[in-house]
């Protein structure tokens, strides 16, 4: 995978569920190899380090969110405050770019519900394909 010498790399935030861990590093590392700067909390916060300062800080300096939605996400109490806290202070920043993922049938968030997901579920480099050219970055 390639991206476009006109594409713009952008900093992005990946809120998903422990469960979802494997398939997240799997977009992580393909949104890598694209040219993006990724945030995942297994590679920034280190022991010792508080988790909240942590995702508070990085998610200050983020161009876009991407929420991977599954059963897991959808059960998850942390994961449900986590980007509800960050997507309301970008919302009183101005508007952000919300990039939700589909990894699997399951309840949407009411509150992205109208926002069209890059859908994972049926075929991952489709899915992908979709993501890079809604963040931007084209497929070669």
């Amino acid at each position: 995978m390639a991206q476009s010498a006109s594409d713009e790399s952008k900093k992005l935030f990946l809120f998903h569920a422990s469960d979802d861990k494997y398939f997240v590093r799997q977009v992580r590392n393909d949104l890598a190899r694209a040219g993006h700067s990724v945030w995942m909390d297994e590679f920034e916060i280190k022991v010792g380090d508080s988790i909240v300062q942590k995702i508070n800080s990085a998610t200050e300096t983020v161009e876009g969110l991407v929420l991977f939605m599954s059963r897991a996400s959808s059960n998850s109490n942390w994961v449900k405050r986590e980007w509800q806290s960050v997507l309301m202070a970008f919302m009183n920043k101005g508007s952000p770019q919300i990039y939700p993922v589909l990894i699997e049938e399951c309840e949407i968030p009411a509150i992205i519900s109208d926002i069209r997901y890059a859908n994972f579920s049926e075929s991952y480099n489709e899915g992908l394909e979709s993501l890079l050219q809604a963040i931007g970055m084209t497929i070669r």
